[in-house]
């Protein structure tokens, strides 16, 4: 039987983007000095990526819960984290949508910093985004 851990992830952003959100995702956050903060948790096991769990919030919360992105049902949206050099403190998410009816695909780019980790603890902020973008 594999063995499960519990990791309580804290992810913190900028006033910005905490304004952009709708209203019930910045339900999930709390005011922090310097900006706002919310915690999930990843119930990872040995051979899963935290990396995975960081993805799918991050969709869900800062792409998906941002109407500048105008994301409906009918849009494809996929996301990929990509490290930054060889720092293991600094990676982006790509951000890659496709709108219904366009055959162009749209990207953006958040950029990520790890705080600290230790066993059981995991934060990062989100340092900003990149100007939405089409690559033809």
């Amino acid at each position: 039987m594999e063995k499960t851990e519990q990791i309580v992830c804290t992810l913190r952003i900028p006033k910005q983007i905490y304004m952009e959100l709708t209203e019930g995702a910045r339900e999930l956050f709390i005011e922090q000095a310097g900006g706002y903060s919310t915690v999930f948790p990843a119930d990872t096991r040995e051979d899963d990526f935290l990396g995975e769990f960081i993805q799918a919030f991050c969709e869900v919360v800062l792409v998906i819960n941002n109407p500048k992105y105008e994301v409906t049902d009918d849009c494809k949206v996929s996301t990929e984290l990509l490290a930054l050099g060889q720092s293991e403190k600094s990676f982006s998410m790509l951000v890659n949508i496709q709108y219904p009816g366009s055959e162009k695909i749209y990207h953006d780019i958040l950029a990520f910093q790890e705080i600290s980790q230790s066993p059981g603890k995991y934060v990062f902020e989100l340092l900003g985004d990149q100007t939405f973008f089409s690559v033809e």
